[in-house]
């Protein structure tokens, strides 16, 4: 994730950007000469009568107005979180909560999100008091010893080793303490759909989920992995490489991204995450990710390319311990058939998100227009609500 350029305030209020620029012209001077380039850092009185205070405000104006043009259009996209105050650009210190801002989604819908996302974290909280081994841990049980493993000699019991010394045999090992730890870290990865179907509300609602359970990451201190998904899959990664992130704010920024076209695919963004949490294993010594491993899958759609059923890929998920939930936009009684497989064979939780409208009383006692999201980011709905619900 590339980190965007970004103007402040240098101690005398001037505006400057992050990287140096090149100062290619000369600066006028006084009456009607020019003066040279080693001459620009000085500030003298021009020939209309400007002042050094009326120059100085004269560029502040200029830079409010690169300001303003920045922000317009598409710029909310590029440059999400950046708000205007008292003619000034302000980057706030909490990207994320400031994006989630932008959004225009109605506090009915978010409210469902909530709940969505209560559920979601609890499944993941619930692997996470799980206990697991580890070195650091404290000694809870006994396991038999495996002399491949010669990092738990120190925790094998002295007794049984003199014991088993007397007569030795590789049928029966000496038992060694096993040191158990209630992991507090865990990997998340958002699946998301931008096919050409999710255009509009839905992708301005997935958006937001997104947000919210990068959220939950945060305060959990949890890595973060992003993909978006239509025919193709396209996979988000840090400057060093790496794909679990916990640079929550750039992100967030990412989740920003509403552009949608192409087909539907499920197994291609599956196999990309699952030679994820593969690599990741691989690098802590292939320790199981039972309890540690969530992907959360958002689709409004039945795949049209590569494998309908993603048999392999649920299969893979399962041996891996990799727990998978699905977001379906749309009436429950429509659920696709792969994605409550997916779920019911990992382990993960099902939900269907579709509108709900006002009834005919709310309509009534609603005389005004619905407020929408000053400056809002992606669409919103003028009526009714996002209902989730959880399948059995």
């Amino acid at each position: 994730m590339q980190s965007e350029q970004v103007e402040g305030k240098d101690a005398g209020g001037q505006s400057v950007e992050a990287s140096e620029g090149v100062d290619s012209g000369d600066s006028t001077g006084s009456g009607s000469g020019t003066q040279s380039g080693d001459q620009k850092g000085e500030t003298t009185q021009g020939s209309g009568g400007m002042d050094q205070q009326e120059q100085f405000q004269r560029k502040e104006d200029e830079a409010v107005v690169q300001h303003d043009n920045d922000l317009s259009g598409e710029g909310l996209g590029q440059n999400p979180g950046g708000f205007e105050v008292a003619g000034e650009l302000k980057v706030p210190e909490d990207l994320l909560a400031a994006n989630m801002g932008l959004l225009d989604v109605d506090s009915l819908s978010v409210e469902n999100i909530e709940i969505l996302l209560e559920c979601i974290t609890g499944s993941i909280d619930r692997g996470r008091s799980e206990l697991a081994e580890h070195p650091g841990g404290a000694p809870r049980r006994y396991k038999r010893w495996d002399p491949r493993d010669m990092g738990d000699f120190a925790e094998v019991d002295p007794f049984e080793l003199h014991t088993w010394s007397t007569n030795p045999s590789p049928a029966v090992w000496p038992r060694c303490r096993e040191r158990l730890k209630r992991c507090k870290g865990g990997l998340v990865a958002i699946l998301r759909d931008v096919s050409m179907s999710m255009a509009g509300v839905n992708a301005t609602w997935s958006s937001r989920v997104t947000m919210g359970l990068i959220e939950a990451c945060r305060e959990r201190d949890m890595s973060f992995g992003y993909i978006e998904f239509n025919h193709h899959s396209k996979k988000f990664r840090n400057a060093d490489g790496s794909f679990f992130s916990t640079d929550y704010a750039s992100l967030s920024s990412l989740a920003m991204r509403l552009q949608c076209n192409g087909w539907t695919n499920y197994s291609k963004p599956l196999q990309e995450v699952l030679q994820e949490f593969s690599a990741f294993a691989q690098k802590g010594g292939n320790k199981p990710l039972k309890g540690q491993a969530h992907v959360l899958l958002i689709t409004d759609g039945v795949p049209t390319h590569g494998d309908p059923d993603a048999h392999q890929e649920r299969l893979l998920a399962k041996q891996m311990g990799i727990v998978i939930h699905t977001v379906y936009l749309g009436w429950p009684q429509g659920y696709p058939k792969a994605l409550s497989a997916l779920s019911d064979g990992t382990g993960g939780r099902q939900f269907a998100a579709f509108y709900q409208p006002e009834s005919p009383k709310e309509r009534k006692e609603r005389l005004q227009p619905r407020q929408r999201v000053r400056n809002g980011h992606g669409v919103g709905l003028d009526s009714g609500f996002i209902c989730v619900v959880e399948r059995d």
